[in-house]
This record gives C-alpha cells, structure tokens and sequence, in this order.
C-alpha cells in the first residue's frame, strides 16, 4: 500500500506541476502578446511621424525648387528702372558734353552743367 499511496502522491505532484507549466505558459504569451501589440502600436507611430516628415521635407523641397526656378527663369534680378530715368540721365549727359567742348572744365564751372 505505501507504493501505492507513493505512485497516487508522486501522479499528484507531476499533475500539479504540469498545471503549473501550462499555467505559466498561458501567462507568458498573454504577456508577449501584450508586448506585441505595445511594439506594433510603437511602430505605428513611428511611421506616422516619419510619414508626416516625409511630406514636410517633400514640400520644401518642392517649394524650393519652385522658387530656384522662378529665379533662373526670371529675366533681371533687380526692379526695372523707369524710362524717364534713362531720358533724365541721357539729358543730362549731353549737356555736360556740350559744355566740355565749349572749352569748360569741371573745376572752373562757367554754366552749371545741371541747370
């Protein structure tokens, strides 16, 4: 009888930790699948933000290569200078060349030659 009683006792310790075993196992991959899904969502995220970069430097650099094009194309790089500016200058050019060659010098003004 004692073997027996020692077979139904040691039959009871393995059954136990078998429970125990599985038991574990069961808390183990819930605690994995936590960690999985966790890891996922990290993930997510991550792509999310680098999504939103990506578009942000797509932009500025479109952008940007709008605005290097509108300078390349662009005819002058400075404000247009009106006529009436070119005819004033011209004016007074000729009017100092007529009063250098009427003998005149700069230093010694005989007529101003702006007036």
């Amino acid at each position: 009888m004692d073997s027996e009683r020692l077979l139904a006792t040691l039959l009871g310790k393995v059954d136990e930790a078998q429970g125990a075993v599985e038991e574990e196992r069961a808390v183990r991959i819930d605690r994995e699948t936590q960690n999985l899904k966790r890891v996922g969502e990290d993930i997510f995220r991550v792509q999310e933000k680098v999504d939103v970069e990506r578009c942000t430097r797509e932009g500025a650099l479109t952008a940007m290569q709008a605005e290097v094009r509108a300078h390349l194309t662009a005819p002058a790089h400075r404000p247009p200078v009106p006529t009436w500016h070119w005819l004033a200058d011209a004016a007074r050019a000729e009017k100092l060349l007529a009063w250098l060659a009427h003998g005149c010098s700069p230093s010694h003004p005989a007529v101003p030659p702006f007036a």
